[in-house]
């Protein structure tokens, strides 16, 4: 099940989560691949890649990996993002919104589709409980 965590999900993870220092120790090593820029972050943080991969797969993630849905699953402050059951990244639930606002719209329009979407149903009962 580890091998559902992306390389880039670890490394985004000892950024995002953990606050290391994990751009500055990245600089200058853009020509690695992602698999060794998460091992390279791991050692400098003293952590073995697989311990960081079984931190991000939660209760939560964990059943949201194993039920192999595309989406988010937000816990604890953060968004896990999922493809296929996979995890693909890690951020800041701010970060979330902020980042899929332009693609869903701004969080403001969202939560008025919503409150319009409750007042629709609410209408819809009324009228089935007239009828």
């Amino acid at each position: 099940m580890l091998d559902r965590v992306s390389y880039h999900a670890v490394i985004r993870y000892l950024d995002r989560v953990l606050g290391l220092p994990v751009d500055e120790w990245l600089v200058g090593m853009d020509h690695l691949a992602e698999d060794r820029k998460a091992r390279l972050c791991c050692q400098r943080a003293g952590l073995p890649v697989d311990a960081v991969r079984n931190a991000i797969l939660s209760p939560i993630v964990f059943l949201a990996v194993r039920s192999g849905i595309s989406g988010a699953v937000k816990h604890d402050g953060f968004v896990f993002v999922l493809q296929r059951g996979s995890v693909l990244t890690v951020m800041p639930q701010r970060m979330y919104v902020r980042t899929m606002g332009s693609r869903y719209g701004s969080p403001r329009e969202h939560q008025d589709r919503s409150k319009k979407r409750r007042k629709e149903r609410r209408r819809l009962l009324a009228l089935a409980e007239v009828e």
